[in-house]
This record gives C-alpha cells, structure tokens and sequence, in this order.
C-alpha cells in the first residue's frame, strides 16, 4: 500500500468514526435543561409556519386532544428524528388552534398507554388520522418497522383492508413530497370508495384539473323553419349507458347513441350541353334523400370515474335552450354535488 492509498484511508475511517459519533449522541438521553431548549427552539419554528388543516380544526376540543397526543405516541415510538416529528407536530396544533406547545405534545404521547382508546376516539377520523401517521412517521426517513406495526394495528381496528391502507399511504406521500400526480398512480380500486374523500390533502386545483369532458350529446334542439314557426327534433338518443359513478377503465365504452344524419345522393347529369368546367360543378351537388340513425360510443380516454350531466344551451331560437348530456371522466376523489355546482358556475 503506498503513502496515497493509506490517506485515502484514513479519510474513510475518520468519516466513518465522524458519523458514529454523530449517532451515538443521538442515543445519549438528553437532560430536562437540553430538552427545555429544544422544545424552546421547536415552538418558535413552529410558530412561524403553522400548517392548518380545516378537518382537524373543525374538531371538537376533546377530540383534537386525543387525535394529537395519540400523533405523539406513534412518534414516540420511532427513535430518530423525533424532534424534527414534534416540529410537525407543533405546526399541526399551532394551525389548527390547538396551540398546545412543543413540551405538552411531547408528554401527551408519553401519557398515551391504551390503544383502544384511539380506536374509540379516532374512528370517525381514520382517514385524516392516518394520513397524519403515515406523515409523521415517514418523515426525514423512512419509519421503522416498531411504527409501522403501531400504524396497522390501529388501521386495521378502524376496519381498514389492504387496498384501503395503501391509498392512505399514497395521500400521505403525496403530501410529504408535495406531487399531487402521485395520485394518478393509485391502482384501480375494486369499488368506487375515495369519493369526496381526502379533500384536506388534495388540492382542489388538482380535482378540478383531472375533470375531463369526453362527450356531448344533444337531445333536445329546436330548429328554425317558415316564418316564426320551428320544429322541435331529438338529434340523438342515447341506448346504452354506464350507470353514472361508475368506474371505468380507459378504452371502455361509457355512452352509446344513435344521430340522426342526413343520407344525401350525388346528382348524375349524363351528357349536358353545358360548359364542361359547369357540368363538374354541377356533377357534386348532393340531394337529400332521408334520414338514417348513425350509432356512435364514447370511450374513456383514462381510468377515472363517470359523471353524467343535463345541460341547456341557446338555442338558434330565440327564448329556447336546446338540451345536452355530457359525460365526464373525474379523479377517484371527486364528489358529485361538488362537480355540478362547479359546472354550472363555469358555463359554456
């Protein structure tokens, strides 16, 4: 080994003697003056970037007790970067008008010793609890298996399956990383079952951006004719539809309808005495012949959920609105009553 390689070495070593010191310290239990300034340091942090979320401040007084001493048990149970959790934390209950300081956080997790009680109190809550667990524990690094085994056991009480836990996480990460498209990547579910749930984590841009229009049908429209006189006609009827709400994947046909459309024939002039440059003008003139039914589909251009709507439109005849079906393709997210208001603010 020559003098360079020895150096190298040496370097490795005092880096690696560097980092275990590092860890080492942190498992020295701090003293109640060392964590008097921490908790000192951790509320003044906090107090400047509080993080509010409406579900948690909408909760009773009680209720944000137990959701957020039960936080600090589940980040008790993890052993590095507690203090770093317990910022969050203080966030939380600064945001939501808790404003319970970093130190009563911390000995509200300590008090903290029946699991039972959390599932009693939290049941009406599991998704924002959850979320805020998987959060909380996944936070700087990945949470140890001690956490996770804490969280499911609790997930599973609260009734949760696996597919139910696994969108939760992906709220949860979505929120951690700031990337709301991770939730395009949630699997398809088996039953329409995250409507209008997760609203306190998911942008409402990103619901109303993933609102995708894929069809319209008009039903009803009044045509002019003689005079002031108009006809009143049904361009399309619908014979085959998904039922509305329904999970679709992309390329399934949603919507089937019949248009009516004009059968129109060229007209065959034969020989003519007219100029040739008129008779080819002449020779693609169509007449009209009647009226046939021409079947159309819709399909889905993604995965998503089914919105049916009525709509009305002015018509070409003053004082009438023609009638439409339109059909969209929505997040597994979305809420109905919320997309209908939405519409009709939005016009056409």
């Amino acid at each position: 080994m020559n003098l360079t390689d020895l150096q190298v070495e040496l370097r490795d070593m005092e880096e690696h003697l560097a980092l275990l010191h590092n860890e080492i310290d942190k498992m020295k239990p701090k003293s109640e003056e060392e964590k008097k300034t921490d908790f000192t340091a951790i509320d003044k942090l906090a107090a400047r970037n509080p993080i509010n979320n409406a579900l948690i401040t909408a909760m009773p007084e009680t209720s944000k007790k137990i959701f957020l001493g039960s936080l600090s048990y589940i980040l008790l149970s993890i052993e590095n970067d507690i203090y770093a959790r317990l910022l969050y934390l203080t966030r939380l209950s600064i945001g939501c008008g808790m404003s319970w300081n970093a130190e009563s956080l911390y000995k509200s997790g300590l008090e903290v010793d029946d699991i039972d009680m959390i599932i009693k109190e939290m049941d009406g809550y599991k998704d924002t609890f959850l979320t805020e667990a998987f959060i909380i524990s996944n936070l700087k690094e990945p949470a140890n298996e001690k956490t996770l085994s804490v969280i499911a056991d609790i997930a599973i009480a609260f009734g949760c399956d696996a597919e139910e836990l696994r969108v939760i996480a992906q709220v949860a990460k979505c929120r951690l990383m700031d990337d709301t498209e991770i939730l395009l990547n949630i699997p398809i579910p088996t039953k329409n079952r995250w409507m209008n749930r997760f609203w306190n984590y998911i942008p409402y841009e990103w619901i109303v951006k993933n609102r995708k229009e894929v069809g319209v049908i008009c039903t009803k429209k009044y045509k002019k004719t003689d005079g002031d006189a108009n006809d009143c006609i049904s361009p399309c009827k619908i014979t085959e539809s998904v039922q509305a709400e329904s999970i679709v994947r992309t390329g399934d046909i949603i919507c089937k309808y019949t248009q009516k459309q004009k059968l129109k024939k060229k007209l065959d002039y034969g020989s003519t005495p007219y100029p040739l440059a008129l008779v080819q003008i002449i020779a693609t003139s169509m007449i009209e012949t009647g009226v046939k039914d021409e079947e159309n589909v819709i399909k889905a251009p993604c995965d998503g959920i089914v919105f049916f709507i009525n709509d009305s439109r002015k018509s070409e005849v003053n004082g009438k609105q023609d009638e439409y079906v339109v059909a969209y393709i929505v997040s597994y997210f979305d809420y109905y009553n919320d997309f209908d208001k939405w519409f009709k603010a939005k016009g056409v």
